[in-house]
């Protein structure tokens, strides 16, 4: 029922519906915006395309670092490495490693592993130790529980990357 209101010829019929109805429609397509809203994001996130890429790369490396900045590169790379060898996270472990071609002994092995998906116990690392370069390669000692290895890391186009992983060497 359309409200009358006074005016000074009479009575006067305002089109439309009254306040309270126009609030209770407002609020109803505000609330219905909402849910939308809500819903799109919702199918948004779950219909997203998963892609198997890795969400990291490795860190920028050259060979005119100070021995300093070079081995805080290095320490960082392989405990990057180990994080994500241990999360099975095979994309980021392919990122951080060199190419196949350059993969030697342990390395290829636990890249193999993480592509297997074979549960090998998680590594921590309780320190890091001696650090070498010659050129592009490097080499950082690091110890873990119950072992100590070597890491060789290698700068290739301007990053660094782990190569391989051996015995630490015993002097």
């Amino acid at each position: 029922m359309p409200e009358t209101e006074r005016t000074a010829d009479g009575p006067a019929t305002r089109p439309g519906p009254p306040p309270r109805r126009g609030a209770r429609i407002t609020l109803l397509l505000l609330v219905l915006a909402a849910v939308a809203s809500i819903v799109a994001l919702v199918v948004a996130i779950l219909g997203r395309e998963r892609g198997d890429g890795p969400t990291l790369r490795a860190m920028a490396a050259t060979e005119s670092m100070s021995d300093d900045q070079a081995r805080a590169v290095a320490d960082n790379t392989v405990r990057v490495w180990i994080r994500e060898r241990n999360a099975g996270h095979l994309a980021n472990l392919e990122a951080l490693s060199c190419p196949p071609q350059l993969r030697h002994g342990t390395l290829a092995v636990e890249i193999n592993d993480v592509e297997a998906r074979r549960n090998t116990g998680a590594m921590e690392i309780s320190v890091t130790g001696g650090f070498a370069r010659n050129g592009s390669i490097w080499t950082l000692n690091t110890h873990f529980n119950s072992a100590g290895v070597m890491f060789t890391l290698r700068v290739l186009d301007g990053e660094l990357r782990v190569c391989d992983i051996d015995a630490a060497p015993v002097p």
